[in-house]
């Protein structure tokens, strides 16, 4: 939530817009995902069969800024701080990378046509 530094008055007035204590904060992520790997389907019957697929995967994903409100706030505004009470911009750059391995089942269906 939106936190007031101590001896400040609320709303926050940003160019972005007005702000006021305790008022929501979110952050979505946005980027690109790859991954390989290899399937193979075990037949149970004539029509059903077990789908196995393993493989490895990379994520590279970052943020526009936080939201409040619906409106964007640039991590590079003056009005995202450090949590030490100060006004000293915190000057982070939020992303977010993952890799490792994975393995899919499932379950597949023939249908004839």
């Amino acid at each position: 939530t939106v936190s007031v530094i101590e001896n400040y008055t609320p709303p926050v007035i940003l160019p972005e817009g007005i702000f006021d204590d305790g008022d929501d904060l979110t952050m979505e992520f946005s980027g690109l995902v790859i991954g390989f790997g290899l399937s193979t389907d075990f037949k149970i019957s004539e029509k059903i069969g077990l789908r196995i697929e393993p493989g490895y995967q990379l994520g590279f994903m970052s943020s526009d800024g936080l939201t409040a409100g619906g409106v964007i706030i640039p991590m590079s505004s003056p009005a995202v701080v450090q949590t030490d009470g100060l006004n000293t911009q915190a000057g982070i750059l939020p992303d977010i990378s993952s890799s490792g391995a994975y393995i899919k089942l499932g379950i597949s269906y023939n249908i004839d046509f």
